[in-house]
């Protein structure tokens, strides 16, 4: 019986050594578990931290990006009014050249029509100073033509009147019907004397009245002169013309450059504040 229960101890305390064994090891394995735990912990803590400061780095970089997305927004408008203020710029500078090459045109035609009408006054002078030569030369000879005869028909009257003198006395001795002749041929030299009279006033007025050589000048050089006037005030309209459109595209070239300037500005601002 003792043996048995020494045997008994003895596996008893075998028991309980493996027990204290295995107490040992669970000992062990829960030390180590807590080395984990702590480890672990620890990791979770670091993790933890770099999850918070990379979602403080999330929450930055979506407001950055929300920022960037409206400067961007902003960008794009400014650069839509840019290309409206451009379109706008081109459209105005393309009606002012057409404007211009009207305004081109018609201060060519006008020049044309000087240039043609230079011409035509110099034709008409020249043919005005033909015709008042031609007059001056045809007045001229008709007056010596008239003086040569009024001269001859006045020594004629002379040497008539001289005969008539010298007949008179022979008529008194001569019949009614030698009377009769002599009065007939002084009648027909006074016709003759107011016909050539006559002559010379028609000449002269032929020259010199309202219908003459010179009358008929003067009105062609004044019709003449009306043309120049009215093609010299068109022209002074069409550069005045001109000189109000330039001055309008040269405002409003100048009010667009200021406003792209402005908006240049700004886009740099706003690259500057993305970079």
């Amino acid at each position: 019986r003792l043996q048995y229960m020494q045997a008994q101890v003895e596996e008893a305390q075998g028991a309980l050594a493996r027990k204290h064994i295995q107490q040992q090891e669970l000992v062990e394995k829960a030390e180590k578990a807590e080395s984990v735990r702590r480890t672990v912990e620890a990791k979770l803590s670091e993790a933890k931290v770099k999850m918070d400061t990379l979602a403080d780095e999330a929450k930055t970089a979506i407001l950055k990006q929300k920022f960037a997305q409206s400067k961007l927004i902003t960008a794009e408008d400014l650069l839509r009014k840019t290309n409206i203020i451009l379109k706008a710029t081109k459209e105005t500078e393309i009606h002012l050249t057409t404007q211009a090459k009207a305004l081109l045109n018609t201060l060519g035609m006008a020049v044309a029509d000087c240039d043609a009408l230079h011409d035509d006054i110099r034709r008409r002078k020249e043919a005005e100073v033909e015709r008042t030569e031609a007059a001056k030369s045809f007045s001229a000879a008709s007056l010596t033509v008239l003086d040569e005869t009024l001269s001859s028909l006045s020594a004629l009257s002379l040497v008539i009147t001289e005969h008539g003198n010298s007949l008179s006395d022979t008529c008194d001795k001569m019949n009614e019907q030698g009377k009769r002749s002599m009065s007939a041929v002084s009648s027909l030299l006074c016709d003759v004397t107011d016909r050539v009279k006559l002559m010379t006033t028609a000449m002269e007025s032929q020259v010199t009245d309202d219908k003459g050589f010179l009358r008929t000048s003067k009105n062609n050089s004044s019709d003449i002169l009306v043309k120049v006037r009215r093609i010299a005030s068109l022209v002074k309209e069409g550069d005045k013309v001109i000189t109000n459109t330039c001055s309008n595209a040269r405002d409003h070239l100048s009010s667009c450059t200021t406003y792209i300037k402005e908006l240049s500005s700004k886009h740099a601002a706003v690259s500057k504040t993305q970079s």
